[in-house]
């Protein structure tokens, strides 16, 4: 708030802060995966000699690196001082290493690097690149200029890009420049990740490191919407597994298969979601699911899980049909579902509290569920906090049966809820989807049901905009605001604001005209009965 269009307003005085833990709970699993072990690459492009080289952007790259493999960028002096050759491959004193090594586009090197590469090709190392010309330099002139064509024909010969390609020298060999996915597939290196299904909008994205001989893939989908994808990860032999960052919990999927080159695993995201998948186990003696069909008809949105002997699947299904599922030793498992419980929409009146002194009435009452921004009273309408949402329901008995979990579903949340029903504290659910399992805290007959709801800021302080000014600004003009001109006398007196505002910031990043942000529980909210039905051959 104090930075203009720098930075974002990031600290304890937001209104969701006390509800951040689990947030920073996600950012520290992440960090704490994606800081271990090894970027895993399979190029290294170098970057050009001289006094100042920024890394090219993967737009620059030249040729372009394909899909499915990633690279890396070293400067010459990396090159020059920490590069060595093992079993063919480009390594470096940490660990780190690369298939081949992508020379600049560029005419001119040394011949200190020069002779680097060549030294690097003879004892193994592909190289892709041209032919340079001469030194850029005039450290050893003119005879550097012989001496870096010389090297030149040494390690190109007669190759020309056209009738010849490709030259060995020692144990290595130069190529010269074509599509890398074109050479990779010619020596048999199929990508590193593959996303084998299309999915709506923005492509996932993923990055692979390796942690104490394990395979760890962070795959990410930006897109708002849930999404399933098949995803191919170049690692034979292991089991895999998932591990979600934003639980904690570790789960062995269900529907997944082995393929000459690596392993196929079903990912299913929630909106803008992400997950590890990790491969560090040797395969376990179970026969995976090939594909879940129901009706007939091919169902990837159904929920699976391993039984409690780790070898019959089962699904968590709230759907009635005959689920069909093919596994990897040719089986088929089966399981005719015939009843199921509609779920309790949890709609009419709702009671909610609001925080004394937010400019909002202690306790309204809703005949249904609506943003803040649509009610007729202003102290609600710009209010920013967190208010108290309380609804007593009922649940038949059934809902509770063996092999059923009762799931409570918020629907549409603006934009953080923390729940709590008969009284029990359920945790606070931050990222769509605003759902959780409830199983153990619900009974039949009467439960009560709390939720907390957090919103931001802006609707306060578009509120504060209809009042009177309280303070001086200095006028920017600019998009993102105008900053306070001084400290207003009524702030450092510690006295309220004399035009009865709410808020105080040190930019006026919103005006009177400024549109309001959905706000509250927005629901529907329901309450769903699960069954966990284990597929049988």
């Amino acid at each position: 708030m104090t930075m203009g269009q720098w930075g974002v307003h990031y600290e304890r005085t937001e209104t969701w802060w006390e509800q951040s833990k689990p947030w920073h709970q996600y950012l520290a699993r992440c960090q704490y995966l994606l800081q271990s072990g090894l970027f895993v690459a399979d190029i290294c492009y170098l970057t050009r000699e001289g006094a100042y080289t920024e890394a090219p952007s993967r737009a620059q790259l030249q040729p372009a690196a394909p899909a499915g493999y990633d690279y890396d960028v070293a400067s010459p002096e990396v090159v020059l001082k920490r590069m060595s050759v093992k079993d063919g491959r480009l390594v470096l004193p940490d660990g780190m290493s690369y298939r081949l090594m992508v020379l600049p586009p560029a005419e001119t090197m040394t011949p200190k690097l020069l002779t680097k590469i060549k030294e690097l090709v003879q004892t193994g190392a592909t190289i892709v690149g041209t032919p340079p010309k001469r030194s850029p330099s005039l450290e050893g002139y003119p005879t550097c200029d012989a001496e870096v064509r010389q090297l030149a024909d040494q390690l190109w010969a007669d190759c020309d890009g056209k009738s010849i390609k490709e030259h060995e020298c020692g144990k290595g060999k130069v190529l010269w420049p074509r599509p890398l996915q074109e050479l990779l597939a010619q020596t048999g290196i199929p990508p590193d990740f593959e996303q084998k299904t299309k999915i709506a909008g923005a492509p996932l994205r993923r990055i692979h490191r390796a942690i104490d001989g394990a395979d760890f893939y962070f795959v990410a989908d930006s897109n708002p919407q849930a999404q399933n994808a098949d995803c191919f990860f170049r690692v034979k032999g292991k089991q895999p597994e998932l591990w979600h960052p934003d639980t904690g919990e570790i789960e062995e999927p269900v529907v997944w298969h082995k393929e000459s080159e690596g392993t196929v695993v079903n990912l299913k995201f929630d909106p803008a979601g992400s997950v590890f998948v990790v491969f560090r186990q040797s395969l376990a003696a179970v026969d995976p699911v090939l594909a879940l069909r129901r009706d007939g008809h091919s169902d990837d949105e159904t929920a699976m899980q391993w039984g409690a002997d780790h070898h019959q699947p089962e699904v968590l299904t709230d759907l009635a049909g005959l689920f069909e599922a093919k596994t990897a030793y040719g089986k088929m498992r089966r399981a005719q579902i015939k009843e199921t419980r509609p779920p309790v929409v949890l709609d009419g009146k709702w009671d909610v509290g609001f925080a004394p002194g937010s400019g909002a009435p202690e306790h309204i009452v809703l005949d249904h569920l609506i943003s803040w921004t649509e009610h007729t009273n202003a102290g609600v309408k710009y209010f920013s906090g967190t208010s108290t949402y309380t609804k007593v329901f009922a649940l038949p008995a059934d809902f509770l049966a063996r092999n059923r979990r009762v799931i409570l579903d918020l629907g549409k949340v603006q934009v953080i809820a923390t729940v709590k029903i008969n009284g029990q504290d359920l945790g606070i659910l931050w990222k769509p989807p605003f759902r959780m399992d409830v199983t153990r805290s619900v009974k039949s007959g009467a439960n009560q049901l709390e939720v907390h709801v957090v919103n931001l800021w802006p609707n306060r302080l578009i509120g504060d905009e209809q009042l009177p000014e309280d303070c001086e600004w200095r006028t920017h003009g600019a998009d993102y605001g105008d900053p306070l001109l001084r400290w207003p006398a009524w702030l450092l007196q510690g006295k309220p604001s004399p035009a009865g505002r709410l808020a105080f910031a040190t930019w006026k990043h919103w005006t009177k005209e400024s549109p309001l942000l959905e706000s509250g529980l927005l629901g529907p909210v329901t309450i769903k009965s699960i069954q966990q039905v284990t597929l049988k051959e």
